[in-house]
């Protein structure tokens, strides 16, 4: 499974909050393709919750988002 992870000061953390690991699958959030349906169906769901959550309420969710079951 791929985790996203943040850019800035957090770079290569899990937005999920998982613990890094020295041998595990890794994708900087921001520039990861995530309109590409085959990529996250490799992603941790809870850190497409994240990025899905991080959205403000006067932003467009991405299309892929709309009715996602990782979506609250």
């Amino acid at each position: 499974m791929k985790h996203l992870t943040h850019t800035g000061s957090l770079a290569g953390q899990p937005i999920c909050g998982a613990d890094r690991q020295p041998d595990g699958d890794y994708a900087h959030a921001a520039y990861a393709p995530l309109k590409n349906a085959v990529f996250r169906e490799k992603c941790c769901p809870e850190c497409l919750r994240v990025w899905i959550d991080s959205y403000d309420e006067d932003e467009a969710k991405p299309d892929w988002a709309i009715g996602a079951d990782y979506v609250r």
